[in-house]
């Protein structure tokens, strides 16, 4: 067998560029146009930072982490709406929303007592739990009942988990 000359390398090199040339989709230049914002931010990311490093892992892990925190981001966002005294959580309970949740329950002043619907979230983690506990400790010192409805059993069962207790 016969090693690989120097000569030879310019012409693999070569081969390389051309079916890097074939293989590209030109038509992706057309979706950045009407991509989201997000997306096309992570691509550019992704393709300058293994441009500039000359490492395609290191512009890969960049752009998974960049676009995990663009997720996280998302799905972070919790609404609250009342009826009949009764306040419903709409979205994910994990650490990165808690902060949202207490400050959304801050504004209620004083109620009479204090319902809190969860049918359409679920708690995902000890952050999640801490913040309903310390919500109920908050009203609770201020002689408000508050009641926590429509659990779901994922919910009930992390935390069941994390305070030994199967409700807050």
């Amino acid at each position: 067998q016969r090693q690989m000359c120097i000569r030879d390398r310019p012409v693999l090199a070569g081969v390389m560029v051309v079916v890097c040339i074939k293989q590209f989709d030109w038509n992706s230049f057309k979706y950045v146009v009407t991509a989201p914002k997000q997306d096309v931010f992570v691509m550019l990311l992704t393709v300058g930072l293994v441009l500039y490093t000359h490492n395609l892992a290191i512009g890969v892990v960049a752009g998974i982490l960049v676009s995990a925190m663009f997720f996280v981001a998302k799905i972070a966002q919790i609404r609250i709406s009342e009826e009949n005294g009764v306040y419903a959580v709409d979205g994910q309970l994990f650490f990165a929303s808690t902060e949202s949740l207490m400050r959304s329950f801050k504004k209620i002043d004083r109620p009479a007592s204090l319902t809190i619907d969860l049918a359409n979230s679920q708690v995902w983690d000890e952050s999640a739990v801490l913040a309903l506990v310390k919500l109920k400790k908050q009203f609770e010192m201020k002689n408000v009942p508050i009641q926590f409805i429509n659990m779901n059993a994922k919910s009930e069962t992390v935390i069941e988990r994390i305070t030994g207790n199967k409700a807050l």
